[in-house]
């Protein structure tokens, strides 16, 4: 226990964008029981919002890994800590925060040609958004 609890997770750190899909990549496929947690938004959704752009970054992750990817979905009842939200601004009422995770996708399912491509990592970014604002829609 030497490490911060930060480094105990396994946290890779961006040290600029090529670099940290290349760290991931890299951890993936050297490590088979490793999982990345990773936020396709890049930052928290604006309340009221459904879901901001997703960045490229977990597309390319997964194209060049080779591996599937996991959804889960996280809302809140009633919102809180929000983009633009003061941390300090508690709900009136006590929130809820549901955790909802599903099957794997393969990338192979979302993609004809599976190949690293800029123009595969963007039509699968948008398979995934597509995804997830679909499952949230329904919920």
């Amino acid at each position: 226990f030497t490490k911060g609890p930060v480094q105990n997770a396994g946290y890779i750190l961006n040290a600029g964008s090529e670099q940290f899909i290349q760290d991931c990549v890299e951890k993936l496929k050297t490590d088979q029981a490793a999982s990345l947690l990773i936020f396709p938004e890049g930052t928290r959704t604006a309340k009221g919002e459904l879901l901001n752009e997703f960045q490229r970054g977990a597309a390319n992750i997964a194209i060049r890994a080779n591996v599937p990817i996991r959804p889960v979905l996280i809302t809140c009842t009633p919102s809180t800590l929000t983009k633009n939200e003061k941390w300090y601004h508690v709900p009136s009422q006590p929130f809820h925060i549901h955790v909802k995770v599903l099957d794997a996708i393969q990338v192979d399912d979302l993609l004809d040609d599976a190949t690293v491509s800029p123009k595969n990592v963007r039509h699968l970014n948008h398979q995934l958004q597509q995804f997830f604002n679909q499952e949230l829609s329904e919920k």
